[in-house]
């Protein structure tokens, strides 16, 4: 942060029940402050809580929405700008949006709750007085402040990770500069394959793919707001050669640049998870989409700088968002919203509920295609996939042979089998994949205990385990708590457990990901850890 410049706008006190912020997006840095009473924050419509005591700092561009409290203790709301020095070295600044760390929501011990509030009441008074030397005091009170949060937040952390926040730091700040590997490692103090390792633990996504996020998504911002030729952005965002450029957008965006600012004039709005990947099919990236679940982290780490309008899981919330967001249309799921809010949605823009149980996941990406006129894009997508099936099935075949298979979900309240209307259809329908005969029977899911999974008659279960990226760190656990050494006889030698995510919506694209990745799933040995997973 030794380049960060931190001016502070402004800092009020008020009860905590008489303030609110409307739903919409912040054009400064904000930091609340409450004293006493619980807070409730929509953030890029993720669901949070401020505890009493806590801080939360929330970024420019985020979209907020906090509703009043239920008591009238003090909170504390700050608005302030951070700038960056240019490098330049003529003393210029520019607006910071996004390198001001710690962010979110920050719980404070007692102690430290005690002290930052002190040093909140002693800005305030100093901010209230006037005059340019209240203004200082204020300044400096509030750089204080800041200071105590930072030195909570980097105690929390280990030293791996505290140098591993610097390195990410440092990429997203030069991200258009040729950065190496052993560049990086060497920042952070450690050996290239520990950083490799640990980048990849700590963020989700290796080094090098979080740096092609950063230059492709600041590409995508200069295709919409520039008017600079693709040549131009490609040598902006770190790329020499502009075919390599075409290359690394389509294999991160999943369609070429010049369809992508075509198809970003349309403003379609996804009211429901899977209508996410039903529309990346049509190689539609939606302005507006769910961002709340665990299940659109891939969605998230790809297109969160392309989701301007973030909706979540709460009706009042997408019906005010997407009010002010004007979509030209939007597609939802009628299984998952009652007809008193598909009435309110359709009130806002044409709108498509597509009949989750009446067609399978072909259907639904057909019944779109029809709504935004693009039957062709569809039919070209299905029989691009058909063929890429042929092919899969051939490559599995030495790999599975007459081996029933069967796709299963274990947490902790037992284990899901998964039938055709699924991501195991797959197996089933695409790949001529033999299923267990009582597996035939189920549509969508069943909830079964582990003790029942080996009824089954599979001679192969893939096994899909809650825990991110580490599935071999989930496996361990699974297969090391008592219910499963009581329960899970019989089970020994079948099973190969792979990550839960990025395939479980039922959607075109989370299809295609999954035929993707069969052969390499299905090429792990039973009861060992899947090998890695190519999420492009």
């Amino acid at each position: 942060m030794d380049s960060l410049w931190i001016k502070l706008r402004s800092i009020e006190k008020t009860p905590s029940s008489e303030w609110t912020h409307p739903l919409g997006y912040l054009a400064a840095h904000l930091l609340l402050l409450s004293e006493s009473d619980e807070l409730r924050l929509t953030v890029d419509g993720r669901l949070q809580y401020l505890p009493p005591g806590g801080v939360f700092i929330g970024l420019p561009g985020q979209l907020l929405h906090v509703p009043s409290a239920e008591h009238d203790g003090e909170l504390y709301i700050v608005r302030f700008d951070a700038l960056e020095e240019t490098e330049d070295g003529k003393g210029a600044m520019k607006r910071d949006d996004g390198l001001m760390q710690p962010a979110g929501v920050l719980p404070l011990p007692d102690a430290r709750s005690a002290e930052a509030v002190e040093i909140c009441r002693r800005a305030e008074r100093e901010w209230l007085g006037g005059g340019p030397e209240g203004g200082l005091r204020s300044q400096a009170a509030f750089l204080e402040l800041l200071a105590l949060l930072q030195e909570h937040a980097v105690r929390g952390l280990p030293a791996d990770n505290e140098s591993l926040s610097r390195v990410r730091a440092h990429m997203e700040r030069h991200f258009d500069r040729n950065l190496t590997i052993d560049e990086l490692a060497e920042m952070a103090g450690l050996s290239r394959y520990y950083f490799m390792r640990q980048f990849k633990t700590n963020y989700g996504v290796s080094a090098m793919d979080y740096l092609t996020e950063l230059r492709i998504s600041k590409a995508k911002m200069l295709m919409e707001q520039s008017g600079l030729k693709l040549r131009e952005i490609a040598s902006l965002v770190g790329y020499s050669d502009e075919f390599y450029f075409f290359r690394k957008f389509k294999q991160q965006v999943g369609i070429p640049p010049a369809t992508y600012i075509r198809n970003r004039r349309r403003r379609v709005a996804a009211y429901s998870f899977p209508n996410i990947g039903q529309l990346l099919a049509l190689q539609i990236v939606p302005f507006a989409a769910p961002m709340d679940h665990g299940w659109t982290d891939l969605y998230r780490r790809k297109f969160r700088f392309d989701i301007e309008t973030k909706l979540s899981h709460e009706y009042e919330f997408n019906l005010e968002a997407l009010r002010a967001a004007r979509p030209d249309c939007i597609i939802g799921v009628d299984l998952f919203l009652p007809k008193r809010e598909q009435d309110r949605i359709r009130e806002i823009a044409p709108t498509l509920f597509v009949p989750w149980l009446d067609e399978d996941w072909r259907g639904h990406l057909r019944l779109i295609a029809d709504f935004l006129e693009m039957p062709e894009e569809a039919e070209t997508w299905l029989r691009d996939y058909d063929r890429l099936a042929a092919r899969t099935r051939e490559k599995i075949r030495p790999l599975v042979g007459r081996d029933k298979v069967l796709l299963a979900h274990c947490d902790r309240d037992g284990c899901h089998v998964y039938g055709r209307h699924t991501v195991a259809g797959v197996l089933y329908e695409d790949l001529a994949i033999a299923a267990p005969e009582r597996v035939l029977d189920i549509v969508v899911r069943e909830h079964v205990s582990i003790q029942e999974l080996a009824q089954f008659g599979a001679d192969r279960i893939l096994l899909m385990l809650p825990g991110g990226d580490d599935v071999a760190e989930a496996w361990a656990r699974l297969t090391e708590s008592d219910r499963w050494q009581r329960e899970a006889v019989g089970l020994a030698g079948r099973v190969t457990p792979i990550a839960l995510w990025p395939w479980f919506d039922y959607s075109a694209y989370a299809q295609r990901l999954f035929l993707e990745n069969l052969p390499s799933l299905l090429s792990s040995s039973p009861s060992g850890p899947e090998r890695s997973v190519d999420d492009r």
